[in-house]
């Protein structure tokens, strides 16, 4: 199926055992792949991802089992939209900012504690969900031994203007206190103001915190 853009997997059995999704790769057009409800694990020597076709867009990798983001998906430099929630994921890896054209992120429902200073170079994101994680400040007074969990670079660097931090240990306080927090807030009043002009609605709360 040379031609096909589209392809969902969700809600099956697959696995990630004896390279059993290497066919994939071969879809030169695909753009879409939702692999969703599936039983991948990649916590053995034997999981092996899938190298992802050089054209897509939209992967969707959720309700799975990875414990870390597979080095195929931090390759791949042409995906906009990235859904991995409801995984085991505890950290992202340094790769994460090869992600050049990524403009959501979801990673909802895993095990995070902080984000790279890397998230800083996906300079096209706009939309990062962080729900349910493990996300908090024990002190604001930030030092090399106890680093911004969010780094600056992810408020001032990118384009984020929708972030979801519900359900994080994480007070809307302590966020308020973040280094660079407030060019977000800046960035997000302006483009609130321009959607109360058009008509629109933009939703009130700030990141889902209290």
């Amino acid at each position: 199926m040379k031609e096909l853009k589209s392809l969902n997997c969700e809600s099956n059995l697959l696995v990630l055992n004896n390279n059993t999704l290497a066919p994939i790769s071969k879809l030169t057009k695909l753009q879409t792949l939702s692999l969703g409800k599936n039983k991948l694990d990649n916590s053995s020597n034997t999981s092996i991802f899938p190298s992802l076709p050089p054209k897509v867009k939209q992967l969707k990798v959720n309700n799975n089992s990875l414990i870390t983001i597979p080095k195929q998906i931090c390759i791949a430099t042409s995906i906009e939209k990235l859904d991995l929630s409801d995984n085991n994921i505890a950290a992202l890896p340094s790769e994460i900012g090869n992600l050049v054209s990524l403009t959501e992120l979801v990673l909802d429902n895993n095990m995070i504690t902080s984000l790279p200073i890397e998230i800083g170079k996906l300079s096209k994101l706009k939309v990062l969900s962080l729900r349910n994680n493990y996300i908090q400040v024990k002190s604001t007074n930030f030092t090399e031994s106890n680093p911004q969990p969010i780094p600056e670079c992810l408020f001032t660097n990118t384009s984020i203007i929708d972030f979801n931090l519900s359900g994080n240990p994480l007070s809307n306080t302590q966020l308020n206190e973040l280094e660079g927090f407030n060019v977000f807030l800046e960035r997000r009043k302006k483009v609130k103001d321009r959607a109360i002009h058009g008509g629109a609605m933009l939703s009130t709360s700030v990141c889902g915190l209290k």
